[in-house]
């Protein structure tokens, strides 16, 4: 049996976003990024703006955090769930951030069957298992963003 292995996930309300994202890393330790490649998946579902997606401040503050931390390689993997992808990539500016900054954009939708690792189901709720951009495997960290928010109609309660 596998054991199982337990995430940490933290939490932070800030207006600031520069500075919250600083705070959280200090939270999580940064000496772990010294010299590591780090895969990042943000929340580009559409191209509509934060709340709905990763504010750029946001994504611009966890690069630069990596970077300064002294992270090896940042490559920021992406797939919309409401939109081309590579659209909605463009549309929010996140490629142009991405040569600004010195990291890697990957659009999950256009890799090849070689670059996707099906993972079985044992251990997890998924009936058939499910697939994993393999730069995620191969990254010796990952840092997920997330936008909190409803979907589609789990934020809604009905009455009778």
């Amino acid at each position: 049996m596998q054991s199982k292995r337990v995430g940490e996930v933290f939490v932070l309300k800030t207006s600031d976003r520069a500075e919250g994202v600083k705070k959280l890393f200090k939270q999580v330790g940064l000496d772990d990024y010294v010299g590591k490649r780090v895969a990042l998946k943000a929340n580009y579902n559409s191209a509509d703006p934060f709340p709905a997606s990763t504010h750029p401040d946001t994504l611009r503050a966890v690069v630069e955090v990596l970077k300064g931390a002294g992270a090896e390689s940042i490559t920021l993997a992406e797939r919309s769930g409401m939109g081309v992808t590579r659209r909605v990539l463009e549309d929010l500016g996140v490629f142009e951030l991405g040569e600004k900054l010195g990291f890697d954009v990957v659009v999950s939708d256009e890799l090849a069957k070689a670059d996707w690792v099906r993972i079985s189901r044992v251990d997890t709720h998924w009936l058939r298992g499910f697939c994993i951009a393999k730069c995620f495997l191969d990254a010796d960290r990952v840092v997920q963003t997330c936008c909190l928010k409803t979907h589609r109609f789990g934020g809604i309660l009905h009455y009778r």
